[in-house]
């Protein structure tokens, strides 16, 4: 992930680019389609499991953004 988008995602955000992001490491994506196809591939590859944790996460990670006034974390695990 390139570090000056990080700012822009949300703490519900992390779990799903974070992951995808370790997928991605080191793709060369030369065009759309292939870009597409490995986003495919990345979800087509994740269990129901891997969703739901990323959801019953959240919670806390909502907590923690309102215990710092809103300021932006850069990793909320």
């Amino acid at each position: 992930m390139i570090n000056s988008y990080k700012h822009i995602f949300v703490p519900s955000d992390y779990h799903l680019f974070k992951h995808l992001q370790n997928f991605l490491d080191g793709t060369k994506l030369a065009s759309r389609e292939a870009c597409e196809n490995e986003l495919v591939k990345f979800f087509t590859n994740r269990d129901e499991d891997f969703f739901n944790r990323g959801i019953m996460k959240l919670p806390s990670k909502w907590t923690k953004v309102i215990e710092q006034n809103g300021a932006y974390l850069i990793e909320i695990e």
